[in-house]
């Protein structure tokens, strides 16, 4: 049986066979190197999959992994970015229309939204309920300047800021929500835990307790989080689940 020992040995790269060897003697998935690549390679418990790609491609395939991880993390980013962007402007647009349309007479109103509502379900899917498209009218009525719209926001956040009352709540909230990268979950924590009250009742020295607070205990949103955001699925027509098939993402 192999020693339990790293040793180091200058200059010394192990076979396949050799790496292979040793692993093999350790069913539990952890084991004991006796070889290192070189003086920054990892010598102790180790997972058995890291290890193997650490001796097997070295340092220059590793940071090819991790480039190529940033590319495709910051592309996903970009990507649902984009989805969102485009859902929010969308809404905006169509909020606009029905008080365009509705002029005055609030109660043709109700039977526009109930009118679009039921036609647009048909055509495009659950996301246009008439819940759904009566806060878009309120989002175009709270919003009515749309380049003031942080684009870093999904309208699940959006429908989470326009229930506060007022204006000033409201742009903190979304400012915050969007400098701090904050999911729909975490700003609806923010808000029931009176942030903006909290900030506004205390002194500078306060203030700056309650920030330091949040942010230690607030992690910033995943971009996998946006995917799962049942009005984007609703938006693209998607299924509430995550393995979807190739068709439906055509």
């Amino acid at each position: 049986m192999a020693s339990n020992t790293a040793l180091p040995v200058t200059g010394f790269r192990p076979s396949a066979a050799m790496v292979a060897a040793e692993l093999a003697q350790y069913e539990d998935g952890r084991v004991h190197l006796r070889y290192r690549l070189d003086a920054e390679a990892v010598v102790g418990v180790a997972h058995r999959g890291a290890v193997m790609a650490q001796l097997a491609f070295g340092e220059s395939a590793q940071q090819a992994y991790e480039d190529i991880r940033v590319t495709v993390a910051q592309s996903r980013g970009r990507a649902l970015a984009a989805v969102n962007h485009e859902m929010v402007r969308a809404y905006w647009e169509i909020g606009k229309r029905i008080v365009e349309e509705q002029g005055e007479r609030a109660e043709y109103g109700k039977r526009l939204i109930e009118y679009l509502s039921e036609r647009l379900t048909k055509e495009f899917g659950k996301g246009f309920d008439k819940r759904n498209v009566h806060y878009m009218k309120q989002f175009y009525l709270t919003f009515p300047i749309v380049n003031a719209l942080r684009s870093q926001l999904s309208w699940t956040h959006y429908r989470l800021i326009m229930k506060l009352k007022s204006a000033e709540q409201r742009e903190f909230y979304m400012n915050e929500a969007a400098n701090e990268n904050w999911s729909s979950r975490q700003l609806s924590r923010q808000i029931n835990s009176h942030y903006y009250e909290r900030l506004l009742s205390g002194a500078s020295s306060y203030q700056d307790e309650v920030r330091t607070e949040v942010k230690a205990l607030v992690p910033r949103a995943r971009v996998d989080e946006v995917i799962k955001d049942p009005y984007v699925l609703d938006f693209l027509d998607l299924p509430e689940d995550n393995r979807y098939a190739e068709k439906d993402l055509e």
